[in-house]
């Protein structure tokens, strides 16, 4: 087991070795908070593929998959539609605004009153949804190595907020295409060896009809099938639309924004939709397979909600010494790449958008682009460290499940919010 904890090691190393690497490129807020808008489109699309997931698809999602069969995926068919989308057309609509965070877009095209507004709600807000991801991660340890919760959170919070304090942008984009790299390798490893214990695609689908299986893995269950009427059509469309309209409209602008050009954030899009695509045929392989071959087995595991350990439980079992370490690594990269973007993407709009109109109205002069760097520093500090209190309060509470938990707090921030942005494409005037 030595080697897979100094795994763990040389991997958190290597990312706080590429914040202190990638420091030297921030001499602006331009080049903190979005790389000088010089990504190119690999870079680019990798970090919007790995931005969008988090350990909790190796946690709650493959809990979905352990428990229900394929239906979650529909989420997932939401993100590679909406990256289609957006290769089509809207990654260069909005490259070509020149902004340099999302609010700038909102200001432009509703005015001062809405930039605010939806800078307050996102600082109230975005820690949240952070801090759910970083519970999940923690989770995913604690099933796997025996990791105390607590410990987890602090530890892996506090490496996020140092190597994005160090880089900004620069080390998000950098540490998000490593890890990116890391978690593909890995999780088809994972899926592989499934595939393999199991006996094959054929064998895998067979169990689809299997009696003990059937009912729980058709594609669209009965009302009461499940708790809160999940996986019906009903839920299908609202989760499917829901997803959708979140990954298309304004609020998604900021991801095109480091792209050197219109051009490479198409492609960049494009890349990252067929990672999307790629990773969700492969990511919930083995959760299945642990229901059908490890159900006992997993049931008497000694963990809250046992379920959420089944991809965990798979990969320990199959995966050869040397790379449960790796494992470890991939889906820690998975919550880190997530949590780093939206501390950058945050801080960004306080500095650039916020705290700018609080000098104007106290007749103070503008920021020097050296203040602004300290500020946007100090800041991640700041918000990295509510993200990991909140992650903590989740951890002593016992009666919200992973899944529902990430749902609701989707619903609630994601349907109120989701309607004006995505009418803000093509109306600058929703009242």
């Amino acid at each position: 087991m030595h080697i897979e904890y100094t795994t763990l090691i040389i991997y958190l190393i290597m990312l706080l070795a590429l914040g202190a690497y990638f420091s030297r490129f921030n001499k602006n807020l331009s080049d903190f908070i979005r790389g000088g808008a010089q990504g190119t489109w690999w870079i680019v699309g990798m970090s919007m593929f790995v931005s969008g997931i988090s350990a909790f698809t190796f946690t709650g999602n493959a809990s979905a998959a352990y428990d229900a069969g394929p239906t979650f995926l529909i989420i997932y068919l939401a993100n590679v539609v909406s990256f289609g989308i957006s290769g089509l057309f809207l990654a260069k609509w909005f490259r070509q605004t020149r902004a340099l965070t999302l609010a700038d877009i909102i200001r432009d095209r509703f005015g001062v009153a809405m930039e605010q507004f939806s800078i307050y709600i996102g600082v109230l807000l975005a820690p949240i949804a952070g801090s759910i991801q970083l519970w999940a991660l923690a989770g995913f340890a604690s099933s796997t190595f025996g990791f105390p919760l607590k410990t987890t959170i602090v530890v892996i919070g506090a490496i996020v907020v140092l190597y994005s304090t160090m880089g900004g942008k620069w080390a998000v984009m950098a540490t998000d295409f490593v890890q990116g790299l890391i978690m593909m390798v890995i999780t088809i490893v994972v899926a592989g060896l499934a595939l393999n214990e199991i006996g094959g695609l054929g064998a895998f689908f067979s169990y689809f009809t299997d009696p003990r299986f059937v009912e729980d893995f058709r594609f669209v269950k009965d009302p009461g099938q499940f708790p809160n009427n999940k996986f019906t059509w009903h839920w299908i469309i609202v989760i499917f639309v829901m997803q959708l309209y979140g990954q298309i409209s304004l609020s998604s602008a900021g991801r095109f924004l480091v792209a050197k050009d219109a051009k490479e954030a198409s492609k960049g899009s494009w890349l990252a939709m067929g990672l999307m695509a790629l990773g969700a045929l492969i990511w919930f392989i083995p959760p299945m397979v642990s229901r059908f071959l490890y159900e006992a087995e997993i049931s008497a595991m000694n963990i809250d909600n046992p379920s959420n350990g089944s991809y965990a439980f798979i990969a320990l079992k199959l995966l050869p010494d040397g790379l449960i370490g790796i494992m470890i690594a991939a889906m820690f990269a998975a919550t880190m790449s997530s949590m780093d973007t939206a501390l950058n993407g945050q801080v960004g709009v306080i500095v650039r958008n916020m705290i700018p109109r609080f000098r104007e109205k106290i007749g103070m002069p503008p920021l020097e682009p050296a203040a602004e760097i300290w500020l946007c520093r100090f800041l991640t500090v700041a918000l990295g460290a509510i993200i990991i209190f909140y992650s903590l309060l989740w951890v002593t509470q016992k009666d919200i499940v992973l899944f529902d938990a990430y749902l609701a707090i989707s619903s609630i921030i994601g349907i109120p919010l989701g309607f004006p942005m995505l009418a803000g494409l093509w109306l600058k005037k929703l009242w």
